[in-house]
């Protein structure tokens, strides 16, 4: 559960501030009183956005309105990307060690083959 909310408020794709909110319609109501009819509140609680940065078509940007802000992924979120990762590794691993197997197999093979030709060279 989340007990606040954080949200951009915008007007003419310009972050006029970053607030904490309860709800969405709070925040659009504080940003509409203050910065008039055509202001609305983004949800910006994973962008590190700030007071004259740029919201232009869905996308927040720094101030130049040019370098894009980057999502910062939740706490969730990350442990559920390490999660897979940590599994392609498991699996890399394990097909690694089959591989491995594998090989040890065949040396021993041909360690066999080796000696009983040797073994067959002796008269």
């Amino acid at each position: 559960m989340v007990a606040h909310e954080v949200y951009a408020q915008i007007y003419n794709e310009t972050v006029m501030t970053v607030c904490v909110a309860y709800s969405y319609e709070d925040a659009s109501k504080v940003a509409r009183a203050v910065y008039g009819e055509n202001a609305l509140a983004v949800d910006c609680l994973q962008y590190p956005c700030e007071a004259g940065d740029k919201y232009i078509d869905g996308i927040f940007y720094k101030s130049d309105g040019i370098t894009p802000i980057k999502y910062v992924p939740t706490q969730e979120q990350q442990v559920a990307r390490l999660t897979e990762e940590l599994t392609a590794a498991q699996l890399a691993l394990a097909e690694q060690y089959e591989a491995n197997l594998a090989l040890q197999e065949e040396v021993t093979n041909t360690q066999l083959a080796l000696a009983e030709i040797y073994e067959g060279m002796e008269v």
